[in-house]
This record gives structure tokens, sequence and C-alpha cells, in this order.
């Protein structure tokens, strides 16, 4: 499992070469708030967050410089379930999200032979939200660019790596 770096410390790496930090990033990535635990301090951030919109005005995202960016990357390739990113609380995944409403093992993102992608919640005690579809146990739904994934209380988007790569430089320029 690799450490998650922040929409801040990507964002010149996107306006130097979009391209390269799309390949970096893997498969695709997920994007949102660092989970909070019950006590943390919140605060309310306005100067580092932009809501970015496509050419027909439609919101595309709202990202913060201090979202978290986690990777879809297998910890170990050549191990087994080569196509399936595991994700949850425990280190052992291959996206290890640090809250206490996430399970161990919560969900399943899982690549087809064409690359498309589909999740499925693992049997979590707090559920795995796609869309605002609540999914059931180990059933699998498509996985698209810009879909709201909540596991437990941890709200993110999925992003296609060369889309993000587009949206950080847009950030940077707004």
């Amino acid at each position: 499992m690799s450490e998650p770096a922040t929409v801040a410390s990507l964002i010149a790496r996107a306006v130097a070469s979009r391209e390269r930090l799309a390949n970096e990033l893997g498969a695709w990535v997920l994007v949102g708030p660092r989970p909070l635990e019950e006590g943390d301090e919140w605060s309310f951030r306005t100067l580092s967050t932009r809501t970015l919109r496509d050419a027909a005005g439609k919101v595309e995202a709202v990202l913060d410089a201090t979202f978290v960016v986690y990777a879809l990357k297998k910890a170990r390739p050549d191990g087994p379930f080569r196509n399936t990113i595991l994700v949850g609380r425990s280190r052992t995944n291959d996206v290890c999200i640090p809250h206490s409403s996430v399970s161990k093992l919560h969900a399943r993102i899982r690549a087809d032979e064409s690359g498309a992608l589909f999740l499925s919640d693992a049997g979590s005690s707090n559920g795995t939200t796609l869309n605002g579809l609540k999914l059931s146990a180990d059933q699998e739904h498509p996985l698209a660019s810009g879909a709201h994934l909540i596991f437990g209380g941890c709200s993110v988007q999925a992003f296609e790596p060369t889309r993000f790569a587009t949206m950080l430089a847009r950030f940077e320029e707004s």
C-alpha cells in the first residue's frame, strides 16, 4: 500500500506534465477529504476549495488543496487477485482509509479485461454507496469517472487519471 498524496502536492506536477502525472497515478484515483475521527479538529476552508466545471458548466468536482488522493494500484501486483483493488481500514489493503467507520475490508474494485471498473461492497458494517445508491454485499456495479463513493462515513470521488490531472491544472488556474 502506498501513502496517499494531497491535491496540493500534485498540482505543480499536473501543470508541468499532465500525461506523466496520469501515468504515475495508476489505473484510477479516489479523491476526498482526509478522514477525521471523533474529537479531531475540523475547520471550514474556503481559500483552497474550488468548484471545477466542465465545458457545459456542469459541476465536475469540488476539490480542496488538502484533499487526499488515493491511487488505485495493487500493493503487490504479482500477488493473487491482480485485477482487484481492496479498499478498507486495514493497512494490508491496496487502498487504506484509516477511519473507524470503514471496515477492515470494506469494498472491492475489480477491473475487467477491457479496463472497465466495477465496485462492490465486501460485506462492510457501515455500507458502501455509489452515486447515492447503497450497494448490496458482493453485487458489482460499474464505476464511471466522476462517481461519488461513500465508504462508511468517508466520501470520495473516483477519477480516471488523465481527467484528474487535467482538473488539477485547471484548479491551479482558477
